[in-house]
C-alpha cells in the first residue's frame, strides 16, 4: 500500500483555491485501503484452515 496521507497534506496546501482536486486522491486511499482489507481477510482464512 502507498501512503497517500502526505500528497492530501501537500495537495491540500498547494491548491488551497482548488479543493476538489483532493477528492480522486481521498478516493484511490479509501479504495486501496478496503482492497488491502480483503486481502487480508482472505488470507487470514486461509491461514486458518
Amino acid at each position: 500500500m502507498n501512503n497517500n496521507g502526505s500528497v492530501l497534506v501537500l495537495a491540500s496546501m498547494a491548491m488551497v483555491d482548488r479543493p476538489l482536486i483532493m477528492l480522486p486522491i481521498i478516493f484511490y486511499n479509501l479504495v486501496q485501503h478496503l482492497v488491502a482489507s480483503l486481502v487480508d481477510s482472505v488470507l487470514f482464512r486461509r491461514q486458518m484452515r
